[in-house]
């Protein structure tokens, strides 16, 4: 009864645009990280990568191609953006230059008609470089809440089947768990680093930190179904 009721939903994301797909997921993760964990360290941040990232595709797309083009990639950017990057207390000078820099490169920096690098991972280089003393890469975790995670580890694999590369994420964690196992043999450590998960207040460690760290649960359920990647053209 519960496959039969499931069948519309399956068909309709069936039909969906992967990349709304993936924005829905990142979005729940911020909303959800930052309800619970304060993992954005305000909304306004988000709000000063979004406006930038779309303003920017939309401005340039509109004086070099002639035409606006579709801000869903812009939108991803702009809250990859806000989820990864930690400046100082009350900095959002860094969300609004990095989202200028990100959708910038992908019309300046172009190889064959396309962008060469990740416009997000490019601002970020290029934030931290220039201004390490008032800008970090995220360097922490949510904790091990079982049914927040929960909520986004199930929408991700929803979505990542969705698009026909579920394979690839579950060869990451795969591979991730055996080569945790291989560094545990080798440094003599244990494989579980720490107690059960609880509280949520703790942070995770060792092999766990791939289900809870937002950088991870990002890499794992993003990237595989980023319609860059997937090696079926019907599907992007």
């Amino acid at each position: 009864m519960t496959a039969v009721a499931l069948r519309p939903l399956w068909a309709r994301l069936g039909r969906a645009d992967p990349r709304y797909l993936v924005s829905f997921l990142i979005t729940l993760i911020l909303v959800v990280g930052e309800a619970r964990y304060g993992i954005l360290g305000g909304y306004d941040r988000l709000l000063a990568a979004l406006g930038v990232c779309t303003a920017t595709e939309v401005i340039l797309s509109w004086l070099i191609r002639g035409h606006v083009a579709n801000v869903q990639s812009a939108y991803i950017t702009g809250i990859s953006l806000a989820l990864l990057i930690k400046p100082r207390a009350d900095l959002l000078w860094p969300f609004a230059l990095g989202g200028f820099l990100a959708i910038a490169s992908k019309y300046v920096l172009q190889y064959r008609g396309r962008h060469l690098w990740n416009p997000s991972n490019f601002a970020i280089s290029l934030l931290v470089l220039a201004a390490p003393a008032s800008v970090a890469i995220l360097s922490h975790q949510w904790g091990n809440d079982l049914a927040t995670n929960a909520v986004i580890w199930s929408f991700g694999l929803l979505i990542a089947a969705r698009v026909g590369m579920l394979h690839v994420t579950l060869t990451y964690v795969t591979c991730f768990v055996a080569l945790a196992l291989v560094r545990s043999l080798i440094t003599g450590g244990p494989l579980v680093a720490e107690p059960p998960p609880w509280p949520w207040r703790r942070p995770p460690s060792g092999w766990r930190a791939i289900f809870t760290c937002p950088r991870s649960a990002r890499s794992i359920q993003r990237r595989p179904s980023s319609p860059s990647r997937s090696s079926d053209p019907s599907r992007t």
